[in-house]
């Protein structure tokens, strides 16, 4: 099964994330650039935070088990239509 997930969804199941080896895991660039931002936010909290470090760092050992679409502009339009 593919399961596409954002950055909330991924902050809230960030433990559970690989945990069927049958499913493919896709995350926009969009998402790891929101978890980047989250990691060192000073309008998050210290929890919420420490999760956005986590999970970067579980995506980067595991990064042959999900795959990452980059964002490009253009897809906007392609929805749009």
């Amino acid at each position: 099964m593919i399961k596409f997930y954002d950055t909330s969804s991924l902050l809230l199941m960030a433990e559970q994330l690989f945990e069927n080896e049958n499913d493919t895991i896709v995350i926009s660039s969009i998402t790891l650039q929101e978890l980047e931002h989250i990691k060192v936010s000073i309008n998050k909290d210290s929890h919420t935070k420490y999760i956005a470090r986590k999970l970067l760092h579980v995506l980067d050992e595991n990064n042959s088990k999900f795959i990452c679409y980059i964002y490009k502009d253009h897809m906007i339009n392609c929805l749009k239509e």
